[in-house]
């Protein structure tokens, strides 16, 4: 049962905000975090008891129950259903569309007797010919039984042990989300640590081999012909000089900017000026080779199959497939992402949260927190509605407060009943919510993308002693036929993510003919699946657990309906630069564009302490600017000695 305090929560919180933001999601949180940083008055709220959404990081028994619950909704296809909504009413009880579908679980293998355990003989029974006709003595042959692995069941020890991401990310370890962390202070929050190796899926080699991403792999690695080499390295050192290039055209573009900001301030009597400055921005020339695609760009370096791949799908990370066409611009901003977070930590250009990737947005709601937000978990509200009146959004279906003890008695005994004001309603002008929660008169433009997920639980490493790795397997492989490419991220005991001596491993592809039917000739490839008991000589990881299921990622436009902000709840890159992308372009809809997104923490040591008499802090006077010197003077000497 509710106690007094959660039920009469809606008097304690009830007013106006500026902001109501739904969900814990990565981009729900990050926002509330960056709008209660400059001031904003934010209420966020969830009916989870847990942070992260849908993209939440349970343990295995909390993650079983999720998939158990998940199973009973109908199978997720692409696109929308055609059904009315109405646009000005947000159900908060409803169940998340288009999240967590087509689940598949083996089941659970039933109990067989255990009389049996000696070897029992193949011969059959004794007939009427067997006993008349004389048969030559011969040894009865054996046949030893199959002893059966038992169910996975892991202990209560274990099960708190295991951390599994529903939707795992890692970070560039000089991406957006890295920098962005470090300088708002919220990476004090998390703790990460660096990826081990990258690995890719060499047909030519038949197996898993390390990505040459770098000088010193690519001179070590026996993978490549020297020639092939050559080609590579011309290639890396093209995108390099680009990437030098870039950075001090972005020099230059912000000394330019700058200078025309100072211009714009001496000059802003002068309406002229201005107006000839908009027409010289306005007049840029087009790019001819805006709409060049990648793979005609990087025929000019002569490079074989095999270095496609391995710069298409295992360094620029395309997700592959025929309707997936990449510009050379979008490509050679995925490579350089790679190379210049290469070497940052160690010899990988990944870091990974520990404990789970929920730890990131729980971190910004802490930071949210921090600065004013007001949070409510376990929330019993039923639904979001637009008043007509106020043009303001209501958070209803929150319950009353009861009567106290001392107020029953005092209106039983005949007092008279102490008449309270009527708490206010929470409302707030802008609405921030998940795109599954939204109705789908909010999610005209967006564009749905499947996402095919398989998570097993292994007894080994499929590199010892590495805990964590990231292995890539191209699309079109003749042993998988998969039409897109399938990312495969192992994490151990390091990591957090699973109790010593176990290994969780994440496979996610994009693709639309179903999880089961993308992945699970690479499971099979990978580990071991026969429900035999695993012997000494076996050499790959025995599959203890696993399962199937897809989620839905949505690709969001440009333009949104007034005052509403719909995010994607979940995402099937890597990296959360889309991510962040959309949520600074959020942040700027709600805030403005001159409002600063996440600005750096202040530094302590800026800070300067001045000792105020006693006097002056009786009587307080209005605030000066001092100088250094003036703070120095009135700070108190040491002594002489």
């Amino acid at each position: 049962p509710r106690s007094r305090e959660q039920a009469g929560m809606q008097e304690d919180i009830a007013g106006d905000y500026d902001v109501l933001v739904v969900g814990t999601g990565l981009c729900e949180s990050v926002l509330s975090g960056a709008l209660a940083r400059i001031g904003k008055k934010v209420l966020h709220v969830d009916k989870n008891d847990y942070y992260g959404a849908s993209a939440v990081t349970p343990n295995f028994r909390a993650l079983v129950r999720l998939l158990d619950e998940a199973a009973q909704q109908p199978e997720l296809r692409a696109g929308f259903p055609a059904e009315g909504e109405c646009p000005n009413l947000v159900s908060l009880a409803a169940v998340p569309r288009g999240f967590l579908r087509n689940v598949w679980m083996p089941p659970a293998p039933a109990a067989e007797p255990t009389e049996a355990t000696a070897p029992v003989p193949v011969s059959a029974e004794p007939t009427v010919d067997s006993v008349s006709a004389p048969q030559p003595a011969a040894e009865p042959k054996v046949q030893q039984p199959e002893m059966q692995r038992p169910p996975f069941s892991p202990t209560d020890r274990q099960n708190r042990d295991y951390n599994v991401d529903v939707v795992p990310h890692m970070l560039f370890s000089a991406g957006p989300m890295v920098s962005l962390l470090a300088t708002c202070g919220v990476a004090r929050y998390i703790e990460f640590k660096a990826l081990e190796r990258c690995l890719a899926y060499v047909e030519e080699a038949g197996g898993l081999q390390e990505v040459p991403d770098s000088r010193n792999a690519l001179f070590a690695t026996s993978l490549l012909t020297l020639a092939e080499k050559r080609l590579l390295m011309k290639f890396l050192t093209t995108v390099q000089q680009h990437l030098q290039q870039e950075a001090e055209k972005e020099k230059e573009k912000e000394k330019e900017r700058e200078r025309k900001k100072e211009q714009k301030q001496q000059e802003s009597s002068s309406e002229p000026a201005a107006a000839a400055l908009t027409t010289v921005e306005a007049a840029k020339p087009l790019d001819p080779e805006a709409n060049e695609l990648f793979d005609e760009y990087l025929k000019q370096f002569h490079l074989t199959p095999k270095l496609l791949r391995i710069v298409l799908y295992s360094i620029a990370l395309l997700p592959g497939g025929e309707n997936s066409p990449v510009t050379k611009k979008e490509g050679l901003k995925a490579v350089a992402a790679y190379l210049k977070s290469m070497g940052r930590y160690n010899s990988t250009a990944f870091i990974l949260p520990l404990y789970g990737t929920s730890e990131i947005p729980q971190a910004y709601c802490r930071q949210c927190a921090v600065y004013g937000g007001v949070y409510m978990l376990r929330t019993s509200a039923t639904e979001i509605r637009r008043s007509d009146e106020t043009a303001q959004w209501e958070l209803l279906g929150m319950p009353k407060a009861p009567k106290s003890a001392l107020e029953a008695l005092n209106q039983s005994e005949g007092a008279p009943e102490v008449q309270k004001p009527v708490p206010e309603a929470i409302r707030a002008p802008w609405l921030v919510l998940p795109a599954h929660l939204a109705p789908l008169s909010m999610l005209k433009g967006a564009e749905p993308r499947l996402v095919e997920r398989c998570v097993c639980v292994c007894d080994a490493a499929l590199s010892p002693p590495l805990q964590s790795v990231f292995a890539v397997f191209p699309p079109s492989c003749t042993a998988f036929d998969n039409p897109c490419a399938v990312h495969l991220l192992q994490l151990g005991f390091a990591t957090y993510a699973a109790p010593e001596g176990f290994f969780v491993y994440h496979l996610m592809t994009r693709s639309t003919e179903g999880a089961r039917q993308a992945l699970e000739k690479i499971v099979e490839h990978l580990f071991e699946t026969s429900c035999a008991l695993p012997t000494t000589a076996a050499k790959k990881p025995t599959l203890l657990w696993h399962c199937y299921f897809t989620y839905m990622d949505y690709v969001m436009p440009a333009e949104q309906p007034p005052r509403v902000s719909v995010l994607p709840e979940a995402s099937c890159e890597i990296d959360y630069t889309e991510q962040l992308q959309l949520v600074e372009r959020e942040f700027h809809r709600i805030c403005g564009v001159a409002a600063e997104f996440l600005p750096a923490m202040p530094n302590p040591d800026d800070y300067i302490f001045v000792d105020v008499p006693e006097q002056q802090q009786q009587t307080p006077e209005p605030a000066t600017t001092q100088s250094t010197e003036q703070v120095q003077e009135s700070q108190p000497q040491p002594p002489s000695q």
